[in-house]
């Protein structure tokens, strides 16, 4: 691959990398349901009686692993492109 290829290739990347993260950051967060996600955990925090209550807490961990997944799949999508 020539350099203006890499370089092409490489400002995809980050730019999918940036548009992720407003994803994530931005009102479209609200469309997608994350705020209300998050008060539907906090109102089964507080108005629960069980000791499984406590374990829903790991539902906050889920929009933040997907995250992670979609930027580890972007990354690796580069690293496959960029060694050819």
């Amino acid at each position: 691959m020539n350099k203006l290829t890499k370089g092409l290739t490489s400002m995809f990347f980050i730019v999918a990398l940036v548009m992720v993260a407003c994803l994530v950051l931005s009102p479209l967060s609200d469309v997608l349901g994350v705020h209300y996600f998050y008060e539907w955990i906090n109102h089964v925090l507080k108005t629960g009686h069980s000791a499984w209550r406590y374990f829903i807490v790991i539902l906050y961990l889920i929009p933040y692993i997907l995250l992670w997944l979609l930027i580890r799949g972007i990354l690796s999508a580069y690293k496959r492109v960029s060694s050819f």
